[in-house]
């Protein structure tokens, strides 16, 4: 559960909610926000789906051999060691690493 404020967070929150493992509280209704935190944290608390969904996302995560770090470091080093007409059609894919 989670509050979007700034930067990636709306990004993220909504993966989280579309994959399943999450729900965002909005902080624009300040008037209802207790309420809102109260009720979403009953849904995942009540709802197995949440921790199901979580799970399955950790395994898949988890299943990976490389970090992050190190993928994004093998497109670089990739990147780095091609021409600039090749690079045109793997430019894309460092964005598209980090955009799911």
């Amino acid at each position: 559960m989670g509050m979007a404020l700034v930067g990636e967070q709306p990004d993220n929150l909504a993966r989280a909610v579309d994959r399943g493992y999450g729900l965002t509280v909005s902080v624009k209704k300040l008037d209802s926000l207790a309420q809102d935190l109260e009720k979403a944290l009953k849904r995942m608390l009540g709802d197995p789906s949440f921790k199901a969904n979580a799970a399955r996302i950790s395994n898949i995560m988890r299943a990976h051999k490389l970090s992050p770090a190190e993928k994004a470091a093998g497109k670089f080093e990739l990147l780095a060691s091609m021409s600039a007409r090749d690079t045109a059609s793997h430019s894309t894919d460092v964005f598209a690493m980090y955009a799911k």
